[in-house]
């Protein structure tokens, strides 16, 4: 075998040409990494305003508990007041 040639059926690329396949490939993967910031970055900001909006009904709940039991005390208090006359 040592006398056979080794036939090429595809041109090689030249220097240039390797290069610009080179650019490509990194542009693509700059893309790529762009593309996927950009969607960890938004559910980063889809999961705070989530938790913002749970603590903002839940400090709503709150309020809406302490007046409600407010009213019910001041009511108790005004049953507790003899009204004879």
């Amino acid at each position: 075998m040592a006398g056979l040639k080794k036939i090429s059926w595809f041109r090689k690329q030249s220097g240039f040409e390797q290069m610009q396949m080179w650019r490509e490939k990194r542009r693509a993967a700059n893309e790529s990494y762009v593309n996927s910031n950009a969607e960890v970055a938004n559910a980063f900001t889809g999961a705070f305003i989530s938790q913002t909006q749970g603590l903002a009904e839940l400090a709503a709940r709150a309020a809406a508990k302490r007046v409600v039991e407010q009213t019910q005390a001041k009511f108790a208090e005004l049953d507790k007041i003899d009204l004879k006359v």
